[in-house]
């Protein structure tokens, strides 16, 4: 149904208001429900750890054992999976949905570190 005011305008009626009220309602739990949520890789979250610890791509690619334009294609489809556009948005996100503790444990130690844990392991 069509309503215009006074001077011609076309006007929106409340049940159009309501549909689109309720469209954004929708969309907004559809994007917060874990069951919607986008799967990421072990070395996906093992690099969103890194982000959200503060760590530069040339630190992540040195502990994951690989180069800083493999990081930057992982961020890359990271941000498109998770639809965030910097690292600080990744970080916010990954806060917000609790990736942090999801992803524990999925970032392997640096050999100076493993070197370290060991030691401390035999009491040497």
């Amino acid at each position: 149904m069509r309503t215009q005011d006074c001077c011609g305008r076309d006007l929106i009626d409340n049940q159009s208001i309501n549909w689109v009220i309720e469209a954004y309602r929708s969309q907004a739990t559809a994007l917060t429900s874990p069951r919607t949520q986008p799967r990421l890789s072990p070395k996906e979250l093992a690099i969103i750890t890194c982000i959200t610890q503060g760590k530069r791509n040339k630190e992540i690619a040195y502990q994951l054992g690989t180069t800083e334009q493999v990081i930057k294609n992982y961020l890359r489809k990271v941000y498109d999976k998770l639809g965030v556009s910097d690292r600080l948005e990744l970080a916010l996100y990954c806060l917000h949905h609790q990736l942090h503790k999801k992803a524990a444990g999925t970032v392997p130690a640096t050999n100076a570190q493993a070197t370290e844990a060991l030691a401390a392991n035999t009491g040497k």
